[in-house]
């Protein structure tokens, strides 16, 4: 009969246990803190919709390129012609106005066939001895003299000279011994004229306008 107390009691005081520790899991869920999450916590969030990109365009197709518009041509065929009356006849006919600024009485012999006014009128001046330029619609013929022109030179107006010099010296000493009284006596002799001297000198000038 004691044994079987003994058991009871131990029944019963693990069910107190029990009760007790469920009592107080009960307790703590009831007065746990709600605590909000950081804004670095993960958290299962929605994807975002898909969306289609944007149709890319064609690129725009390289258009074809345009001709030219045929550069007119012109046919002369002279002999022993003055120079004068050659240059108002083709001004005349590619309908330019002239300014002849020469009294040239050259005559030309030229052979052009189907060819373009400026490669005439170089052949012909070049005859000649004139100079033309055409100015929109005016052609202009004048002697092949001395002209002034100034012409722009993209380069500093300053003249820089630089000058550098590197030089090394060695110089070469000869020692001697002389014997006195028994004793070796060390004596050391500078001869000047073991020195060595190496000099090397640069010199760079740029000068544009006196070149």
């Amino acid at each position: 009969m004691q044994i079987g107390r003994n058991n009871k009691n131990r029944r019963n005081r693990r069910q107190r246990r029990l009760i007790l520790l469920a009592g107080f899991a009960l307790a703590g869920c009831a007065s746990a803190p709600t605590v909000d999450m950081s804004k670095g916590h993960l958290v299962d969030t929605p994807a975002p919709p898909s969306s289609t990109p944007e149709i890319v365009p064609a690129a725009p197709v390289v258009p074809e390129p345009v001709k030219a518009p045929p550069v007119p041509t012109y046919t002369v065929v002279v002999k022993q012609v003055p120079v004068v009356d050659l240059l108002f006849s083709l001004a005349r006919d590619a309908e330019l106005d002239l300014d002849l600024q020469s009294a040239s009485d050259a005559v030309v012999t030229i052979n052009a066939v189907e060819r373009p006014l400026p490669e005439i009128l170089t052949r012909i001046t070049t005859q000649a001895e004139l100079r033309y330029w055409l100015r929109g619609s005016n052609l202009v013929v004048v002697d092949d003299l001395p002209y002034w022109k100034n012409y722009t030179v993209d380069y500093v107006n300053v003249a820089r000279n630089s000058e550098g010099e590197v030089g090394v010296m060695t110089q070469i000493s000869t020692t001697g011994g002389t014997t006195v009284n028994g004793q070796q006596q060390q004596q050391q002799q500078d001869n000047q004229g073991n020195t060595s001297r190496t000099i090397v000198r640069s010199t760079s000038e740029n000068d544009f306008w006196t070149a």
